[in-house]
């Protein structure tokens, strides 16, 4: 039981950091809906709001080299709650009377935006800057929480540990952090948007879910005794594990990306009216709900393996899991590749009450992509960070997570870019992302046999 209690301010964080996502989220796509960017101009401002979203990437990787991940936390929770309380109750109710220079912006965007937008980024780019901090805060937020628990616990305690820290995500991710931005979104409803009142409704809830999260670091370092994974102090595990693992990681981001392009084209292509499309959207997450609670069971099963089997579990878990994905995927894509899509789709007619051939595989993939695999390889790749030499190894989880899974995922949509422009058309091009996808599968097999092995080897020495 005291063990339990012990383990609560962890759940509460990763619980209050999916809030914050899905609020984050909300809040992000009503940013610029009554502005009036044209939509070439609003994807460059977003690329470059997630340029801009480097900057904290960069700082946080520097701090790591010279702080402890807990004064990393003290210093960025409270920078966090300052910003918040100063964005959102002063400087962004207050915007549209603090202007940049419109010569300014266009220098500054190389003269690309026509001159309607730069006037409304010049009017705007309060709203612009933060909107680049809330897409990014919330995987700040996991980050943190991991990095810390990775200091605190052995390999042994989080391989049984870690898969019930995304139980308590998945269970989050269904129920209570949809119901919460629903709730917020309905007092929200009557409200003009981006006025004061909008602005500080959001300001109110993002600070208190701060100031929640850094409560609950405070218990933990109140009540926190020597970091227990001391006994990696001395690993072998370095940077060329780090880079092996960021690679899988990465290719996890290449496949998510790849997946769910598919799926929106053949469902944008089957569902083309925008009311057939929201309710083939509320359609997919009510099985994308089941196939989570699904997760549960394999995340308890995996939890179980993993304290008996401890290194060669993770392997073996690791490559059942990619043995999968490439065999569905396989699937999934000769499907697309060989299959004709008008022959595929069902008419509008029957597309009110089910899926085509292509719409159903597209998402059923999808659905195992991101709801069931993506849980277990989050947990899987956080457990082998633990073992990594303890004096790079929040430093390690930063590259990881920030400049490889991040920049695969770059990648990927810079690919998809490519492949559309040298083929004239998305459907001609997915033969070449077959080949992507084999070829990902297939170097995720050797790697993670590399990774289990070293890993196994570490852990034994270890014990």
């Amino acid at each position: 039981m005291n063990n339990f209690i012990k383990f609560i301010p962890y759940f509460l964080i990763i619980a209050l950091a999916l809030i914050m996502h899905h609020l984050c989220m909300n809040l992000s796509n009503s940013f610029f809906s009554p502005l009036s960017f044209k939509q070439l101009d609003l994807s460059l401002i977003k690329i470059s709001s997630g340029i801009l979203s480097l900057v904290p990437t960069v700082i946080l990787i520097v701090m790591s080299r010279k702080m402890s991940v807990k004064k990393i936390i003290n210093t960025v929770y409270v920078f966090a709650i300052i910003a918040t309380i100063v964005g959102f109750f002063l400087l962004l109710p207050a915007s549209e009377r603090l202007h940049l220079p419109p010569a300014m912006i266009t220098a500054l965007s190389f003269g690309v935006l026509t001159p309607s937008t730069v006037q409304l980024v010049s009017a705007h780019w309060i709203s612009i800057v933060y909107y680049s901090l809330i897409t990014v805060w919330p995987s700040g937020m996991i980050i943190l929480v991991y990095g810390y628990a990775n200091e605190r616990f052995s390999f042994k305690e989080a391989v049984s540990l870690y898969p019930l820290f995304g139980v308590v995500a998945v269970l989050i991710n269904i129920y209570l952090a949809p119901t919460f931005v629903r709730q917020i979104s309905e007092i929200n409803y009557n409200l003009p948007s981006l006025s004061s009142k909008w602005f500080m409704t959001f300001g109110i809830m993002i600070t208190l879910i701060n100031i929640l999260s850094y409560f609950c670091y405070r218990q933990l370092f109140r009540k926190s005794s020597p970091p227990t994974s001391t006994e990696h102090s001395h690993s072998s595990l370095g940077w060329k594990y780090s880079s092996c693992l960021g690679v899988v990681a990465g290719f996890s981001g290449l496949i998510i990306v790849f997946t769910r392009t598919i799926w929106k084209y053949n469902s944008s292509i089957q569902f083309p009216q925008p009311s057939e499309y929201a309710h083939h959207l509320g359609t997919f997450h009510s099985y994308e709900g089941i196939a989570s609670l699904m997760t549960l069971s394999v995340l308890l099963f995996m939890s179980y393996c993993l304290s008996e089997r401890l290194a060669k579990g993770w392997r073996n878990m690791y490559l059942a899991i990619t043995a999968t994905t490439l065999v569905l995927g396989a699937t999934f894509y000769c499907f697309n590749v060989l299959e004709n899509p008008i022959d595929s789709f069902v008419t509008s007619q029957q597309s009110n009450t089910g899926f085509g051939s292509l719409t159903m595989i597209s998402a059923g993939y999808q659905i195992l992509i991101s709801s069931v695999a993506y849980p277990l390889v989050l947990s899987l790749k956080e457990i082998a960070i633990v073992p990594i030499r303890q004096n790079i190894r929040f430093t390690s989880k930063l590259v990881i997570d920030l400049i490889f899974v991040k920049g695969f995922i770059v990648l990927g949509t810079l690919t998809l870019q490519v492949m559309l422009l040298s083929t004239g058309s998305f459907s001609a091009s997915i033969p070449y992302l077959t080949l992507i996808f084999v070829a990902i599968c297939l170097s995720r097999f050797f790697i993670i046999a590399f990774l289990g092995k070293t890993l196994e080897k570490e852990v034994s020495v270890n014990s």
